[in-house]
């Protein structure tokens, strides 16, 4: 909705109010974001492997951290502030361990501090890689909501029958968006699609005969 406002000499145009659908996050005044930089004795790990030995030392950094963001590769972040730096080891075992296709040889993660962000740079948007948590945020809110999540979109898994017999999925699409000092800003657009009942394969072959979807 727009509401003009009166003019102030030596400008151009009107002021006017715009409603969006960005939702801006405040960090409280006593939150901070620590971040923390990991590595991984072996540097050779795939990130498959690097996935499997996170998973093996995940218990031992929920006593260290509480809650925890891991983004790959090498950065944790966390509200918890360690008094030093944490080593912790993996019990590979003669061989290695084996977890699932992979046999994981014994590693080392060193888990060492990096940076520490206060509530009032979070609210400036000054996140850098800290962004991870807003959007990890962003999708804990979802998960009561039981949607099926698709990428940025989560899609509501009770289809609504509509007209010509079309199938709709509702859902929403959520980005995390920083507005200059505005800080972390949650985009949401509201969305709707059709299920085409036809395959991948049967709609290749109507594309390759000029029929239209």
């Amino acid at each position: 909705s727009l509401s003009p406002t009166s003019l102030v000499p030596g400008t151009k145009g009107k002021k006017c109010k715009l409603i969006t659908n960005c939702f801006r996050m405040v960090w409280s005044p006593k939150a901070s974001i620590n971040h923390y930089h990991y590595k991984l004795s072996r540097p050779d790990v795939s990130p498959e492997e690097e996935r499997q030995i996170l998973q093996q030392v995940w218990k031992r950094l929920e006593e260290k951290l509480g809650v925890f963001v891991v983004r790959c590769p090498g950065h944790i972040f966390s509200p918890t502030e360690l008094a030093e730096d944490v080593v912790l080891s993996t019990s590979g075992g003669a061989g290695g361990k084996l977890m699932g296709s992979y046999r994981i040889a014994p590693c080392d993660v060193s888990v060492m501090f990096c940076a520490k962000f206060s509530a009032d740079q979070v609210n400036q948007g000054m996140m850098d890689e800290a962004s991870v948590v807003a959007q990890h945020l962003v999708k804990k809110m979802a998960e009561p909501m039981r949607h099926q999540k698709v990428g940025r979109r989560y899609f509501n898994n009770c289809a609504l029958e509509g007209k010509a017999q079309l199938t709709i999925i509702s859902g929403f699409y959520v980005a995390l968006n920083s507005l200059n000092k505005a800080g972390p800003m949650m985009q949401i657009d509201v969305m709707h699609r059709a299920l085409h009942k036809r395959s991948i394969i049967e709609s290749l072959q109507s594309s390759l005969e000029c029929d239209p979807l």
